[in-house]
C-alpha cells in the first residue's frame, strides 16, 4: 500500500464512510491490557517492597529475591510452553469441547 492509499483509506475511516477493521480494535485492547499488566506486576514493584518487608520480616534483598527468581524462572518456562501451545494448540487436553 503506498502513502496515498493510507492516507485515503485513514480518511474514509475518519470521515466515517468506511468502519475501522475490528482486528484494530483488538489490538489496541491487547495493548491495553498488556501495559495495564506490566504496570501493575512489574513496575509497581516498589511500592510493594514496603510492605512485604514488614508483613513477613524479610530484609530488602530477600524479597527483590523472590520477585527475581520469578522473573527467571517466567523466563525460562515460556520457550517450553510456547512449545507445548504450539504442538497442541491453546485449549488444553482435558478440556470437554464439542467437536
Amino acid at each position: 500500500m503506498t502513502l496515498l492509499g493510507a492516507a485515503s483509506a485513514a480518511a474514509a475511516v475518519i470521515s466515517g464512510r468506511r468502519k475501522v477493521f475490528y482486528g484494530w480494535w483488538l489490538l489496541a485492547a491487547a495493548v491495553a491490557a498488556m501495559a495495564l499488566e506490566s504496570g501493575v506486576s512489574s513496575w509497581s514493584f516498589g511500592l510493594y517492597g514496603d510492605p512485604l518487608e514488614g508483613e513477613f520480616g524479610w530484609s530488602r534483598a530477600e524479597v527483590a529475591l523472590g520477585f527475581s527468581l520469578s522473573l527467571l524462572v517466567s523466563g525460562l518456562v515460556a520457550p517450553l510452553v510456547g512449545r507445548w501451545i504450539d504442538t497442541r494448540g491453546p485449549r488444553s487436553a482435558g478440556s470437554s469441547s464439542s467437536r
